[in-house]
């Protein structure tokens, strides 16, 4: 062993090699002795191994960070990821739960390139979040390919559980089907029939305006007309003096994020409200709301799986979440942290991380959703109950994020569509 204060000397049992007692000056250990021999070639060669790598389960997060959609996902997706790797204990059988995330710009032509990346190179064992109905379309198929498993927690097209859907997918998120049979269906057994869309002209918007058309034909209501968007329209005039012109009660609006916020100031401005007509929000977000004002977005109904407030679960969820974030979580944070939480139980009771096996833990075992059960179907669609809320008014809000008041509840099983096995290709 090495002693102090024998530099350049090695004891090998009772014997003290030291470096000026060899022949060779370029020698610093004597190791004609078999056993120095080999503690040399411990001590001169031990660096050039490399150390084993620490086993790891990776969970890619594919997100907007820096488009439309951020507000609603971001940076904070990231940290409710995060918080739910820490909740669980940072570890599962035996390995590190390790974080990778990267910004697919709502672009699904970057996003594919991600999540082959991820794939590929970085060997991550689920992919999450996936913001925008064309980025989860197209990268729930590149993660059916490779056979792993994809949550989406932000993407709404319910096409995921339908011609798209995957043995892999799960599909947290509220869809389309969902959302409209929500709102619209609230609304109009209210009576307000008469309806009139301004849409987002993508994906999204397209899958939304159709749902809500289907539910206005079952519900007895009638739309009156529906204009398109281009996705980052700064400028809604046009759109909203066509909608004030109408005879519609009710004008919905199927735009996200920014433009959904950027779309409800210009409707204030313009007087849409005033005029008499009701305003829905179609696919709305707790920091849409937050963002515009209640003095902007009282009186807006939305439907929402999530609200911070809901019960003491959420409430310590959105405590904890604020320290980091700042702010209160919406509806697609919570839904993260929930779906993440669920994939973690089910790799440690499959006791594996093969898709395989995690996915059908995942869809034999109950989820909790803060309170709400949640149960994961066969075509991946995650099935709960959704609340239709409506915007307090100033008067009513007693803080800054006291910003919904409770309409009614709605059970997941009459609001989402039911299974359609000749839709979906692995369940025929």
């Amino acid at each position: 062993m090495w002693r102090p204060g024998n530099r350049g000397s090695l004891r090998v049992g009772h014997k003290l090699i030291r470096a000026w007692e060899t022949k060779e000056a370029t020698a610093v250990v004597n190791c004609s002795v078999n056993v120095a021999r080999a503690l040399c070639a411990v001590i001169f060669f031990a660096a050039a191994v490399p150390a084993r790598a620490e086993p790891t389960l990776k969970l890619g997060v594919l997100t907007d960070l820096s488009s439309f959609g951020a507000d609603v996902t971001g940076k904070a997706s990231l940290t409710a990821v995060q918080m739910a790797i820490d909740d669980f204990g940072g570890s599962v059988l035996g390995k590190k739960i390790e974080l990778v995330s990267a910004d697919t710009q709502n672009r699904p032509d970057i996003a594919a390139n991600l999540a082959r990346e991820f794939l590929d190179q970085k060997h991550v064992d689920v992919l999450l979040d996936l913001p925008q109905s064309a980025v989860s379309l197209t990268v729930q198929k590149i993660a059916q390919e490779h056979h792993t498993i994809d949550i989406v927690t932000s993407g709404v097209t319910a096409e995921l559980t339908g011609k798209s859907c995957s043995p892999y997918g799960v599909h947290w998120a509220e869809d389309t089907n969902a959302l409209a049979a929500g709102t619209v269906g609230a609304l109009v057994s209210s009576g307000l029939k008469k309806w009139y869309f301004v849409a987002a002209d993508f994906a999204f918007g397209h899958t939304m305006e159709g749902a809500a058309q289907a539910v206005l034909a079952r519900k007895g209501g009638v739309s009156v007309g529906t204009v398109w968007v281009p996705t980052s329209t700064m400028d809604y005039s046009s759109f909203i003096m066509t909608a004030a012109g109408t005879n519609a009660e009710v004008v919905a609006f199927a735009t996200v994020g920014n433009d959904f916020v950027a779309s409800m100031k210009q409707a204030h401005e313009f007087g849409l409200a005033q005029s008499g007509k009701k305003i829905a929000g179609l696919i709305t977000y707790l920091s849409d709301i937050h963002s515009l004002g209640l003095d902007i977005a009282q009186g807006l109904y939305v439907t929402s799986s999530f609200y911070w407030d809901q019960n003491d679960a959420a409430r310590a969820f959105a405590a904890s979440f604020e320290k980091i974030e700042g702010r209160k979580p919406n509806k697609t944070h919570a839904s993260l942290y929930a779906a993440t939480l669920h994939y973690l139980r089910a790799v440690k009771a499959a006791n594996s991380s093969d898709a395989d096996a995690v996915i059908g833990a995942m869809k034999s075992t109950p989820a909790d959703y803060f309170g709400k059960s949640v149960k994961i179907r066969e075509d991946g669609r995650a099935i709960f109950d959704l609340d239709v809320y409506q915007v307090k008014s100033p008067a009513e809000s007693k803080a800054p994020w006291d910003l919904y008041r409770k309409v009614n509840s709605e059970p997941g099983d009459e609001l989402f569509a039911p299974i359609n096995k000749t839709a979906c290709s692995f369940l025929h």
